[in-house]
This record gives C-alpha cells, sequence and structure tokens, in this order.
C-alpha cells in the first residue's frame, strides 16, 4: 500500500500515514452518511413548502390578498371568505362594479319583461346587422379558415388582382344574412404614397378599398390587436340621416357619409348594369371599433346574376367587391345570421349612457356578477336593442366577483 505523506504543521517535519482497507472503508461510510442527511434535509424542506401551498389551495386565495388588475375596480376587493351568515340574496351588487352601473331590476326573473316589448325611441333607423369586418395580417388565409370553421363562402373581392394597391378583401357569406368582410392591408411604403383610386380605374375589376381606408392604419391597429373586429355594419334606412342623428346626440363622428359605387366587374353583367352603390358612414362605438351605417337604393338587383361565361355570380354583399363564382361556393352549416355584437368595456355606465343616447335604444336585458360570475370575477353586462331588436350590442364590464 503506497503510504500518504503529511506535513506536521507544529514540528515541520514530514510523516508517513498508513491506511489500511478497514480505514477507508470507515471514511467512505462516513461521507455516505453525510451526503443523504444533507439529501434528506434538502427533501423535507421542499416537502414542507408544497405542504404550505396545498393549505393554502385548500382554503382558498382571498381576492383582497392579490394584487390589483387595472381592469379590477379601485374599491377595496371583497373578501371571498364568506359565511353562510353573512351572505343574502341582496348582496350589494353596485360593490363589485367598475363604474357604478345598477341594475333597473334585481331579479333576474323579472328582467325578462324587458324583452319583447313595442319600442318606439330609436332614432337611426337600423333594419338589421349588415357585416362585421375583420382586420387581419393575411385576409386569403383567414378567409379559407373562416370558411372552413363556419361553413362560408367568398362571395366578392378586392386586391392587387383586380385593381386595388391599398388592400386585399375577402366578402364571406352564409345563407341570408351571415356576412364578414376580411381585410388586411398591402405594404406601409404605400401609405407615404396618395391613397386613392388608380389612374385608370374602369379597366379594372374592383380598384376600389372602403371609404377613409388607410394603410398606417389598418397596420397600426393589426399590431395592437391582431385578428379583430374593427367595424360593426349595420343596415338603416338611410345612412346620412342616421349618421347625422347619432353625431347630433353625442356621436363621436370617423367617416362622414360617403358614396360607394358599384365596381366595373359588378358592372359588365347585364341584370346588374344599374350602378346602385351604397352610403356608408361610420361613428365611435368603443375602444378602436366604430358603427358603420349602410344604406342601399330603394330598389336592390338580385342576389344571383348570370356571366358573361355562363357561370352564376353571386352578387357580393357590398358594391365595391368582385363577385366569384358561384362553383367556388361551399355548403352551408346553417349559420343564417349574426344574433348580436358584444363589447367589453372599461366603464359600463359611460358606454351605455353613450350609445343609449347616439343611437336610441332600449334596454333588452341586463346581468349582474350575481349572474354570471365565479367567487373571484363576474361581469356586469346590459344588452342594447334597436326597437326591431333585430340589432343586439351587448355591453360587459368585469368586477371582483361575488
Amino acid at each position: 500500500m503506497t503510504p500518504l505523506t503529511t506535513t506536521n504543521a507544529n514540528t515541520g517535519l514530514e510523516e508517513r500515514i498508513k491506511f489500511d482497507g478497514t480505514s477507508l472503508s470507515l471514511i467512505y461510510k462516513k461521507v455516505r452518511m453525510i451526503t443523504k442527511t444533507i439529501s434528506m434535509v434538502e427533501r423535507i424542506g421542499c416537502l414542507l413548502c408544497w405542504v404550505g401551498l396545498l393549505a393554502n389551495l385548500c382554503h382558498g386565495f382571498s381576492s383582497s390578498s392579490l394584487p390589483s388588475s387595472p381592469f379590477m375596480a379601485s374599491k377595496p376587493a371583497i373578501s371571498t371568505f364568506l359565511s353562510a351568515s353573512s351572505v343574502s340574496t341582496s348582496t350589494n351588487i353596485n360593490s363589485t362594479s367598475t363604474s357604478g352601473w345598477k341594475p333597473k331590476i334585481e331579479s333576474l326573473q323579472d328582467r325578462r319583461s324587458l324583452r319583447n316589448q313595442a319600442h318606439d325611441s330609436e332614432i337611426i333607423g337600423t333594419k338589421s346587422f349588415h357585416h362585421v369586418e375583420f382586420y387581419c395580417g393575411d385576409a386569403r388565409s383567414t378567409a379559407n379558415h373562416f370558411c372552413l370553421s363556419l361553413g362560408m363562402s367568398i362571395t366578392g373581392t378586392t386586391s392587387q388582382a383586380t385593381g386595388n394597391d391599398q388592400c386585399v378583401s375577402y366578402g364571406l357569406e352564409s345563407e341570408d344574412n351571415f356576412k364578414l368582410l376580411l381585410t388586411a392591408p398591402y405594404s406601409r411604403a404605400r401609405a407615404s404614397s396618395d391613397e386613392g383610386s388608380n389612374d385608370n380605374d374602369g379597366e379594372y375589376d374592383a380598384p376600389l378599398s372602403l371609404p377613409n381606408f388607410n394603410v398606417e392604419g389598418a397596420h397600426n391597429f393589426f399590431q395592437k390587436h391582431g385578428l379583430a373586429a374593427r367595424a360593426v355594419g349595420v343596415e338603416v334606412e338611410d345612412a346620412k340621416a342616421a349618421f347625422e342623428a347619432s353625431v347630433a346626440n353625442g356621436a363621436v363622428p370617423v367617416l362622414e357619409p360617403s358614396f360607394l359605387p358599384t365596381c366595373p366587374a359588378q358592372l359588365r353583367d347585364e341584370s346588374n348594369s344599374k350602378d346602385g352603390g351604397c352610403y356608408i358612414a361610420e361613428v365611435e362605438l368603443y375602444g378602436d371599433v366604430v358603427l358603420r351605417y349602410v344604406s342601399f337604393p330603394k330598389t336592390e338587383n338580385a342576389n344571383t346574376v348570370a356571366s358573361s361565361n355562363g357561370n352564376a355570380l353571386t352578387q357580393p354583399f357590398l358594391p365595391h367587391l368582385a363577385p366569384v363564382e358561384t362553383n367556388t361556393l361551399r355548403e352551408s352549416y346553417g349559420i343564417y345570421r349574426i344574433d348580436h355584437a358584444v363589447g367589453n368595456v372599461h366603464d359600463l355606465q359611460e358606454a351605455y349612457k353613450r350609445i343609449l343616447g347616439f343611437t336610441g335604444f332600449h334596454e333588452f336585458a341586463e346581468f349582474t356578477s350575481e349572474d354570471v360570475g365565479t367567487v373571484d370575477s363576474g361581469l356586469n353586462s346590459v344588452v342594447l336593442a334597436s326597437d326591431s331588436e333585430e340589432v343586439l350590442l351587448p355591453l360587459n364590464e368585469p368586477t371582483t366577483g361575488r
């Protein structure tokens, strides 16, 4: 066995120490024991942490112990530790609102009386929802996805292929009155040039975008929101009259009434030779979303006409879109129309009063966090409706829960 040589600290002399097999075995066992002890202590510490976490979960998190969100009320949060004796059916509904909104009728059952009543308060003359426009980054892929998922068909388009160098749009339809417009802007390089019609618009099938479309604004919208609704379109008796009535009652104007002519591709069909076009106007709805008024001449052409090559064409729901042949139409899944368009707002009371004021809509339904919510979160909601109740605009605000 090779001896281990060490130096004595006191004498400075070298000493030779010999270890036999037994000594080395004892040292090895002691080292292993120390290692196991350290490992056991670490495991016990970790186990204690998990026990503490599980205990907290079992008792539930108090909303007062959670950090406040910018969407939550500025008032002190209501604790979720409520005993049975402290809960009543008239729990301070207003204490969870972010805006001080209160329902007119506290009972959910009694609120049904708000529906199906005769009303004559509307000032914008709506007929029904017309379409919803989404801004996106890739209009073609998004259109294919919507068609496959919702059983819709592309019935109209405008793009560089039709002479439009501002944006590409696809009109999607299902059954009688479910219509979506998907729009993606082209390069930002166009935003610095003169935006408008081409010099020879008549040579192209559908060279126009919607009035007031802005390449830079569309890019900014998509960067901020991603795929999102830009406009809620409603058909009205007279877009100009609806716009003027709304602005006179507090609406913020976005687009003054503008005429949108029928594109050359639609005019080439003999049965659609009259340039009916439509009028469009816009006001702010909430956030970056606009309420779009659309009105058509009293005499409208048939939806389906014959093309020059004998194939049937389905007329798009907006006149600036070039029609698409029906051999590309997909079988519908049975979605007939838009029932309502919901807006989530930070201040329900403000949005409610403002939209009620410039539309003349009436209250169709109410919900509170007692109806839709958990102990930690919920919402207050008001549904505004047109006189015919064909157009429903629910407004939601977040709450701190029951």
